[in-house]
């Protein structure tokens, strides 16, 4: 006789068997649904934290790619000066490129006030220092 766990017609004690044999569990022992909205304010302020720290080691790459450029700079400016011509046009367009490399990334960084002025400062001096070099390439080519 196949009975598919159907409560049989008859006492108390049968409708308690087929209770028993329930696969539900209590509410208290379930999962809440605000915990799914923590867990996704939690993955948001991760989120939040890695792109400041993305921003932050961009901005560390700027100041790092200002100096590098400025120092290619004095380099090429001096390997212009002691017509060292093909050395100078090498730094000239390494200095160039750290520069472009702060211009491209500047917008995705989030210096302080003061790391601003201070990038501000040396990627004036960079421009002004690469368009010196292209004055000094041009007298040492003659």
């Amino acid at each position: 006789e196949v009975h598919f766990r159907l409560a049989q017609l008859g006492g108390v004690g049968r409708e308690a068997d087929v209770a028993r044999h329930g696969k539900f569990t209590a509410t208290a022992e379930g999962e809440a649904v605000e915990r799914r909205d923590d867990r996704l304010r939690e993955a948001v302020e991760r989120h939040r934290e890695t792109l400041a720290q993305a921003k932050s080691l961009m901005t560390d790459l700027i100041l790092t790619e200002l100096t590098i450029g400025l120092q290619f700079a004095k380099f090429a400016r001096h390997s212009f000066l002691t017509k060292s011509n093909s050395a100078g046009r090498r730094q000239q367009l390494m200095a160039t490129r750290a520069h472009d490399a702060v211009v491209h990334f500047l917008p995705k960084s989030a210096p302080t006030n003061e790391q601003r002025t201070l990038i501000e400062k040396q990627l004036a001096e960079l421009k002004t220092a690469i368009s010196e070099l292209g004055t000094l390439y041009k007298k040492a080519a003659d």
